[in-house]
């Protein structure tokens, strides 16, 4: 008598369980133990592929380390960037005049306040394996590696220059102005369309006021305006103003 027991060897794992599942038992015993014996191997050889997969998933989650588990540089590193990216972000929407004074003197604080941010971000890539292992296996963070002191230098400057000082003139005790300050019509941009430039004094940096379209359409080009806020030794914020 032929043997007609299909060679199971050659069907999937879906093929498999419905042969097994439909097969008559009685008339095709032999097939039912093949097709059971094909499935048991399919088994055990499908875990090996599927550890493939898992190992690679292994790999994969290794390199996220947790925050409680990076280094202390790392951490540090990554705190100072955010701090000073809110640091940045926030005197934006602050009119805000700084004093000539702070700034003609904080030349060596923003120097010391860069090379050490600098630093620590090239002393965390030597130190901090996954950082490394993490930047270099695509372009944009083999990009970042030369980048990130530059970006330090900028937000550096806004810390300095504006933040700092902005956040000493909130805390301490201040005068009312009411001043008379030049102006000028400038560019708008896509965050502050309508602009004007309060022009610097001896006392204060300049800055720029968002204003609506109606407000500067009433304005001349150039001119004076009459500036209400608050003054200390830091700057002078600016509450509102009038022609």
């Amino acid at each position: 008598m032929l043997d007609n027991t299909p060679n199971y060897a050659l069907y999937t794992v879906e093929e498999l369980e419905d042969v097994i599942a439909n097969v008559d038992k009685a008339r095709f015993p032999e097939r039912y133990k093949a097709a059971q014996s094909a499935l048991s191997e399919k088994g055990l050889s499908q875990p090996k592929q599927d550890q493939a997969v898992d190992d690679d998933e292994v790999s994969s989650s290794h390199t996220r380390v947790k925050w409680s588990e990076q280094l202390l540089k790392t951490r540090v590193m990554v705190i100072s960037i955010i701090t000073l990216l809110l640091a940045v972000i926030i005197p934006m929407f602050s009119d805000f005049m700084v004093a000539k004074s702070w700034t003609e003197n904080t030349g060596a604080f923003f120097w010391l306040m860069s090379l050490t941010l600098i630093a620590l971000w090239f002393l965390s890539l030597g130190m901090d394996n996954t950082l490394s292992q993490r930047l270099t296996k695509d372009w944009r963070g083999k990009l970042a590696i030369p980048v990130m002191p530059l970006v330090f230098l900028v937000f550096s400057l806004g810390f300095v220059d504006q933040f700092v000082p902005l956040s000493l003139h909130s805390i301490i005790s201040e005068d009312s102005v009411n001043q008379s300050m030049a102006f000028k019509k400038i560019d708008g941009k896509k965050h502050c369309r309508h602009r004007i430039e309060i022009i610097e004094t001896r006392e204060f940096e300049d800055t720029y006021l968002c204003l609506s379209k109606h407000e500067l359409d009433k304005l001349p080009e150039k001119g004076y305006v009459t500036i209400v806020g608050s003054r200390s030794q830091f700057g002078l914020l600016i509450d509102r103003f009038s022609k």
